[in-house]
């Protein structure tokens, strides 16, 4: 019989004359390993049950993980091979069904779960490999399916485990590695994902799944560089793969390479392989550079890749260009959109780009068409509180909108979410009208509704100025 000694042995031996080594043989501590045994400590590891179990599994001959069979189980067995090779697959199911019971092989339920999975009814070839196990524990292939009808069940915490118990009866191949390295990553057991990703890429360096997990582990666990050094070895080998140059970008953005990560986004770009997202993440980068006009590009490139792309990017990228003064860019967006999306909008998307649209009205100094725009808004939705807030300032621009400001300020500040902000717009309305007691009494209550910092600074001015007068 093949014996095996367990690892776990290996290293303790190791430890044990490791220190025995650096004591040079003459540290008496009492729960110290010495030469001539090993420490407490050690012991108490070897007195579990779970070690003992390990244990005596590591006498196991690797013939033992498979179930035995009888002579006449080995007829039935044959018997259903052939039915498989004549695509008889019902008559091969029947045949099993009939012969198998409690006390029958379990191979005959192992056959009945690949037919079960060849024929995608995964639930039944989980319960049957999971029958063959029991019978069986030792079955190694068994506890491999099993593992594998859960991963693809999405039964991620029971495939992990039937994976591991494959892996202690000596299954060693890439794909069993992969899985688990997959089962671990869907658990969140990221350490255990980078183990096992790390096994199945040594066993089967050529397959990219194995490759993409790992890198997916690096970045679970913010390893960032790790993750982008090993993308270049990948990209080194197929520079045509775009998807390879988006996932390094990611990594690029979490080490604050910036500049490298919009390279690798254009790369991805040029070689056709661009998602909404990554433009979207490439226009950011060139809102920050202060690059509006490629930025809004990418953009619209963005919106076009594919029907119902997210807008909001480029409407908070729209906000930030009209507060710069940079209208051009945000002028053609809005066009693009009306021409385009607009009919797909939702309400809330519609409003969003009205909003837009009045912002660049006012830097443009159409004050009338901003007034039409949000009117428009609060058609569309009464209870638009910052719309009711921006018609509110519209008005008191205006030499005769007085009472028609303070209207929209009191409407907005009857909206959840909008009291503050309605009554400290309503506060700086009065005193350019010079009420500055009006002023004092809401911004007191706007700050105990939410307060602020800098409202309770434009407060204390305003008091002070009222005392000096």
């Amino acid at each position: 019989m093949k014996r095996f000694i367990p690892v776990a042995c290996t290293i303790l031996a190791i430890t044990t004359s490791a220190n025995a080594d650096e004591r040079g043989g003459g540290d008496t501590a009492p729960n110290a390993g010495t030469a001539s045994g090993p420490s407490q400590f050690e012991l108490s590891l070897w007195r579990t049950p779970a070690f003992k179990q390990r244990f005596a599994r590591s006498y196991l001959a690797v013939t033992d993980v498979e179930p035995p069979v009888t002579e006449k189980e080995s007829v039935v067995m044959r018997e259903v091979l052939d039915l498989m090779a004549a695509n008889d697959l019902d008559a091969a199911i029947a045949l099993l069904e009939k012969n198998r019971n409690a006390k029958a092989t379990a191979a005959y339920d192992f056959m009945l779960g690949n037919l079960r999975f060849t024929r995608d009814e995964l639930d039944l070839a989980a319960l049957a490999y999971g029958t063959a196990a029991a019978k069986y524990p030792n079955y190694r292939r068994a506890w491999q399916q099993l593992g594998l009808a859960r991963v693809q069940l999405g039964q991620f915490d029971k495939a992990r485990d039937a994976l591991v118990r494959a892996f202690e009866l000596g299954a060693d191949d890439a794909v069993t590695a992969g899985l688990l390295g997959f089962s671990h990553s869907n658990t969140g057991q990221w350490l255990g994902a980078e183990t096992a990703y790390r096994r199945a890429i040594m066993l089967d360096p050529k397959t990219l799944d194995w490759q993409f997990g790992l890198a997916k582990a690096y970045f679970a666990q913010e390893r960032f560089e790790e993750a982008a050094a090993l993308l270049q070895t990948l990209i080194e080998g197929d520079a045509d793969n775009a998807d390879l140059w988006l996932i390094q970008a990611n990594a690029f953005l979490g080490m604050d390479a910036i500049d490298r990560a919009a390279e690798n986004f254009e790369i991805a770009r040029g070689l056709g392989g661009a998602t909404p997202e990554s433009l979207s993440m490439l226009a950011n980068i060139y809102v920050n550079q202060g690059l509006g006009d490629v930025a809004m590009d990418r953009y619209l490139e963005g919106l076009g890749v594919e029907s119902g792309g997210d807008p909001a990017p480029a409407f908070k990228a729209a906000r930030l260009l009209t507060r710069r003064q940079e209208l051009e860019p945000v002028e053609r967006m809005c066009a693009f959109m009306r021409a385009n999306l607009m009919d797909g909008f939702t309400a809330e998307q519609k409003k969003e780009l009205l909003k837009v649209e009045a912002r660049v009205a006012v830097q443009r100094g159409r004050g009338d068409r901003e007034a039409e725009i949000l009117a428009e808004i609060v058609d569309l939705d009464p209870m638009d509180g910052e719309a009711l807030r921006l018609l509110g300032q519209y008005y008191g621009r205006q030499d005769d909108g007085f009472e028609k400001a303070i209207f929209y300020f009191d409407r907005a500040g009857e909206i959840e979410g909008f009291e503050a902000d309605a009554k400290v717009d309503q506060a700086q309305l009065l005193v350019r009208n010079k009420d500055y007691s009006g002023a004092i009494r809401l911004l007191k209550a706007a700050q105990a509704i939410r307060p602020r910092d800098s409202v309770q600074r434009y407060l204390d001015e305003i008091e002070a100025f009222q005392r000096n007068r």
